[in-house]
């Protein structure tokens, strides 16, 4: 699109029109950037946490049948909720390859 357009007597320069909107779409992308990033964040580290709890639960020592119904019982709420898991995960993977491909800066902790 060109900075100036003559329309009959007046030439009108949109220079300064362009600059603001394209410094305008560079906020918004930085913001909506950073959303994705925070978003993103909280949901790895509730999936985080969440399998540092079952690993807690299924770490514990057991000496009685109540203790191994309490383990058999967590091992089959991870098979129930592994496809439900699967799914989250795969949405935080795409979500950080699209911050990478339009080179967001993701934190190192957060990355690990």
């Amino acid at each position: 699109m060109p900075d100036m357009n003559y329309n009959f007597f007046v030439l009108i320069d949109y220079h300064e029109v362009k600059q603001q909107a394209f410094e305008k779409v560079n906020e918004w992308l930085n913001v909506l950037g950073e959303s994705l990033i925070d978003i993103s964040s909280k949901e790895l580290k509730n999936i985080v946490n969440e399998i540092n709890e079952y690993e807690k639960h299924l770490r514990t020592e057991v000496h009685g049948i109540d203790q191994l119904k309490h383990v058999l019982n967590i091992i089959s709420e991870i098979k129930n909720t592994s496809m439900d898991m699967e799914f989250k995960i795969n949405e935080i993977v795409e979500q950080f390859r699209v911050l990478r491909m339009y080179s967001y800066v993701v934190k190192p902790e957060i990355q690990q």
